[in-house]
């Protein structure tokens, strides 16, 4: 959000102050501190002779951050604040009867029916409208309505989400109409590939690219309102249009692309820390704004982690579906490289994704080699895998003790990691036969 984003958006609040109580507009946008004493003057409020330290109080007693900003605190239209000097003792409360009471609570009370709500309900439902065009346009239409449909619909959503965002000053509204479009994006992509007479594999590249390019459409239009799900679609999008590209133009098919995805994935995990931290302007040393930075900064590699997982998880069922000892091996250590990786990090939306992968990838390597491997028990086998890993998995949360892992455990998993991640190149190029390939030339030599 830029600075002039943060000046324009505004909150009315009620604020009450020891003589006066009064209803503010304020910017909602800039940190309590730069407020507090415009507020002040408004309500005429002077110290007891020493120096006063104001503070607004939410109904309840919690004090406001005076770093941060209205709506990064959860203030919303209609919350009712108390300007109190916080050094003098908390004056007790003079409520006239309970009637009063109760309409003090009910008025700092949220979620009224207002603009903003009507807005979003009805933004709500033409993203609905949005989506299911979108939806059956891919899915059902051939490739002249993906074409047309496609192009005709990611226009008029990328126009809405425009118009949204810098006519009206609704960004995340216009954001939601942008993202609930990107289903079009994806047939017009497949609708064009499929006119240029490209195979399922090229298809399936194209729609996946313009994917990614509609989400970067998105961030462009709506900026921070939609960074953090348009850079996840982004992660999880973006390196496998490029790999099916290659994959199409080569002749190898989706399965080439799935072993591929492998190791290039795992790359893209080691370098997410670093990307996020430079979407987040990290490294600018500007003491005032490092905190809001900070938590921009974990949303955004929350969002790459996710996509990243979901990459391998996408290439991890592929090669499920496929089967054969390389690529059971390449699905082994691709997950256990990803469950490693957890070790670096340490909130929750961060760590649960990686893990989750991770332990999908095994549970999808089992359910192939059963299915594969049991001949006629093979349902009945399956079952009884999931069932074994559901009782696994339970005990395990019964008696998982916290996430601190010692130093020795640590350089354990370090090692684990390496060679689990070493071990997918050989992998993934014995999935492409390139061992079988290289074989017949060096006999056809002789």
């Amino acid at each position: 959000m830029t600075e002039e984003d943060n000046v324009e958006a505004s909150c009315r609040v009620t604020v009450v102050g020891s003589r006066r109580r009064v209803d503010a507009t304020l910017p909602a946008g800039i940190p309590v501190a730069e407020l507090l004493w415009d507020v002040v003057g408004m309500l005429g409020e002077t110290g007891d002779g020493a120096a006063a330290r104001w503070a607004l109080i939410r109904v309840g007693g919690q004090v406001l951050d005076p770093e941060l900003a209205l709506e990064d605190q959860g203030v919303v239209e209609g919350t009712m604040l108390f300007l109190r000097d916080i050094t003098s003792p908390t004056p007790e409360p003079v409520v006239d009867d309970y009637s009063e009471r109760v309409a003090i609570t009910v008025d700092a009370q949220t979620g009224r029916w207002a603009k903003p709500a009507a807005q979003l309900l009805l933004v709500g439902a033409a993203a609905l409208c949005l989506l299911g065009a979108g939806l059956l346009t891919l899915l059902i239409g051939d490739r002249g309505l993906r074409t047309v449909g496609g192009l005709g619909g990611a226009a008029i959503a990328a126009a809405g989400g425009l118009g949204m965002a810098q006519l009206i000053g609704k960004r995340a509204l216009g954001g939601i109409i942008v993202l609930a479009g990107l289903p079009l994006w994806a047939a017009a992509g497949a609708g064009i590939a499929g006119e240029a007479g490209a195979d399922s594999t090229g298809i399936l590249a194209a729609a996946l690219g313009s994917l990614a390019a509609g989400s970067w459409v998105a961030i462009l239009i709506a900026g921070d309102a939609v960074i953090t799900p348009a850079v996840g679609l982004i992660a999880a999008l973006l390196l496998p249009a490029v790999v099916l590209v290659g994959s199409s133009a080569a002749g190898v098919g989706s399965l080439a692309a799935a072993a591929l995805l492998a190791p290039l994935g795992l790359g893209q995990l080691a370098v997410t820390p670093a990307l996020a931290a430079r979407l987040a302007n990290l490294a600018e040393p500007d003491p005032t704004s490092v905190s809001v930075r900070a938590r921009r900064g974990r949303r955004l590699l929350a969002a790459l982690l996710v996509g990243s997982t979901v990459l391998l998880t996408a290439s991890n069922a592929a090669l499920a579906i496929s089967g054969g000892w390389f690529a059971w091996g390449l699905m082994a250590v691709t997950s256990v490289a990803v469950v490693a990786k957890a070790r670096h990090f340490r909130f929750s939306a961060e760590v649960a994704p990686l893990v989750a992968g991770g332990l999908i990838g095994l549970v999808l390597l089992e359910c192939s080699l059963v299915l594969q491997l049991s001949g006629p028990g093979r349902v009945g086998g399956t079952v009884a895998v999931l069932i074994a890993d559901a009782i696994l998995l339970a005990a395990a949360a019964a008696t998982v003790r916290g996430w601190e892992l010692s130093p020795l455990f640590r350089r354990q998993m370090s090692r684990v990691e390496l060679l689990a991640t070493v071990a997918t190149v050989p992998l993934a190029l014995a999935v492409l036969r390139t061992y079988e390939a290289v074989a017949r030339f060096a006999h056809g030599l002789h």
